[in-house]
């Protein structure tokens, strides 16, 4: 039995990479986003909040950017799974005090996209009329 593993994890390159496609698609968008990027173990690797971006949506991308990579799927699917379970969907909202998990529909981008890396999200409130 091996003593070490290797595991993948996003390069510097590519989450710059990301967050600068990202930030082209908010800006087609007309939506200032939160965009952040966490390595395979979900700690930051990259971030932005744009011009415009709100507060609130600075620990929202990061949450769910965690809540993607810890589980190894979008936070929309993750969504699907617990939202039937009121206690289960509860705690997985990011409203508990502490929380890092958010599994609120929206957000996370992969896997699939952003060079297959599940460990990204973009958040962006509706701004006040």
């Amino acid at each position: 039995m091996a003593a070490t593993f290797d595991r993948p994890s996003v390069s510097t390159e590519l989450a710059r990479a990301i967050i600068g496609a990202a930030e082209r698609k908010a800006q087609e968008m007309g939506h200032p986003f939160v965009i952040a990027i966490v390595d395979d173990s979900g700690v930051l690797k990259a971030f932005s909040r744009m011009d415009g971006a709100a507060l609130l949506s600075v620990q929202i991308a990061q949450d769910k950017a965690y809540t993607a990579v810890g589980f190894g799927m979008p936070t929309d699917a993750w969504h699907e799974f617990v939202k039937d379970d009121p206690p289960l969907a509860m705690a997985h909202t990011g409203f508990c005090n502490g929380c890092t998990t958010d599994t609120r529909p929206g957000g996370a981008m992969a896997p699939g996209g952003c060079g297959d890396w599940p460990g990204v999200a973009a958040h962006s409130l509706p701004a006040p009329d």
